[in-house]
């Protein structure tokens, strides 16, 4: 098991760090299921309804929010924020037949900066009846606002940022990007 439920703390948001993809998301899976669960315990039972509906990817209340596809079935390069506002639209819709919504950001390292702040919104001031797990190759690669209000688990691999190391996420541009894009002036990134 890739994470121990009996250490995580209660909170409505996590971020599910990992530079490996396929331990990252079975973490999320397990804490998915831990909330689906018609038991109510930490860990999962496997059996009950709730369970055998996320096992099978067809639980209702389990939103999964992952890159688009192009025509030609490549991934595309980012979460785009038109998806991270479809999930907040959403996230106010009460849950179908569980106690809880789940939502699974995959690969929420790449969300650019208006996407991670569409998310943020939901993230300060979420409904009770969701929860929020955001699967990320390292946590420091979001913004601090939305780790300030983020449980982290972290998984075999993955360490957290140096005392002082302030790492951004990578999809976001350089000061001197800016004011190359933006000619001097106060605009709109393309």
């Amino acid at each position: 098991m890739s994470i121990d439920l009996h250490t995580v703390p209660a909170s409505h948001a996590y971020i599910v760090a990992s530079p490996d993809e396929s331990l990252r998301n079975e973490a999320a899976a397990l804490l998915a299921r831990s909330f689906l669960c018609e038991r109510g315990e930490r860990e999962p039972c496997g059996v009950c309804t709730g369970c055998r509906l996320a096992l099978a990817g067809t639980h209702p209340d389990l939103v999964t929010v992952e890159r688009k596809t192009d025509d030609k079935g490549k991934a595309k390069s980012a979460l785009s924020v038109e998806q991270v506002r479809q999930m907040v639209l959403d996230a106010w819709a009460r849950p179908q037949i569980a106690a809880r919504k789940v939502y699974v950001l995959r690969d929420a390292q790449l969300m650019n900066l208006p996407a991670q702040n569409a998310a943020l919104k939901i993230l300060e001031e979420p409904p009770a009846h969701d929860v929020f797990i955001l699967c990320t190759e390292s946590a420091e690669t979001l913004l601090p606002t939305i780790r300030s209000r983020s449980a982290t688990l972290r998984t075999a691999g993955e360490k957290p940022a140096a005392r002082g190391e302030a790492r951004t996420p990578r999809t976001l541009p350089s000061n001197g990007q800016v004011r190359r894009l933006g000619r001097g002036a106060p605009r709109e990134l393309p």
